[in-house]
């Protein structure tokens, strides 16, 4: 039967390997936005995406990636903490709140990036709904982070209750 203990690290292990397939995606975005080269052939005579679509989308998808490692490494740190039973604590907070704004940065990213592409290829609905999705995962730490740092407040009234 899972623990708590075996839970959280399973967490820590998923956390660490998105982190390494973000920074591996992020390589190779750069390497083909560096050499365009890599992408002749790619997708054959497919009309999957035009040249425009991906010299918007990769370069979005690189700033994109800074938040989303800036919210991936506040994660490990928060798993760690709750790994080592510190959980109402204000560096948790801290952590959930640097998680929100970075789910909000990476939310107004997408959504710039849907409307600069309507003029050049149009209307990219999956932008939209990245940049939606996003801004709903914002709201839900920022509400995550009221809750923990109301609990926070009853732990310390309590603790200082005899």
């Amino acid at each position: 039967m899972w623990d708590r203990k075996q839970s959280s690290m399973l967490s820590l292990i998923c956390t660490k390997v998105i982190i390494v397939i973000v920074i591996l995606c992020v390589v190779i975005l750069v390497a083909t936005l560096i050499s365009p080269a890599l992408f002749d052939g790619l997708y054959g005579d497919s009309t999957l995406f035009t040249t425009n679509q991906i010299r918007l989308g990769i370069p979005l998808l690189i700033v994109a990636s800074a938040p989303a490692l800036v919210a991936l490494f506040c994660l490990h740190r928060l798993l760690s903490h709750i790994r080592a039973e510190e959980v109402f604590t204000a560096k948790n907070i801290r952590l959930l709140r640097a998680i929100s704004w970075a789910c909000f940065a990476a939310s107004i990213v997408f959504f710039v990036g849907f409307f600069a592409c309507i003029p050049l290829v149009g209307i990219q609905p999956s932008f939209f709904v990245v940049g939606a999705f996003a801004g709903f995962a914002g709201l839900i730490m920022r509400v995550v982070k009221n809750v923990i740092d109301a609990a926070r407040e009853l732990k310390d009234e309590n603790d200082f209750t005899i």
